[in-house]
């Protein structure tokens, strides 16, 4: 919350991922079991290297659950920067990008 980024990398400002795979641990054809919810990203600005400034990308097997972006004022080159979303609906709060697939 409250936070301002300059040209942020491999990072995408910031990034949700319930997805991922240990290695050794788990199969990558066996969805993450770890459930998040009611997260809140919120009066976050500044540029990204990218032009996803947004990435919430949570396990098939467990989507994420009450997620909101509020207040999201991030660009990519001048331009608003476009969220990424995989298994979580987001709620959009006034200014944030809306999720694309």
């Amino acid at each position: 919350m409250d936070m301002s980024w300059i040209s942020i990398t491999n990072f995408s400002l910031f990034l949700l991922l319930a997805s991922y795979v240990e290695a050794q641990q788990c199969s990558k054809e066996t969805p993450s079991k770890i459930k998040i919810s009611k997260v809140t990203f919120k009066n976050i600005k500044g540029t990204s290297a990218t032009p996803d400034g947004v990435k919430l990308i949570c396990s098939s097997g467990v989507p994420c659950e009450d997620a909101k972006l509020s207040g999201i004022d991030l660009t990519f080159n001048g331009a608003p920067t476009t969220a990424k979303c995989a298994n979580v609906k987001p709620v959009i709060i006034g200014k944030a990008p809306s999720c694309v697939a």
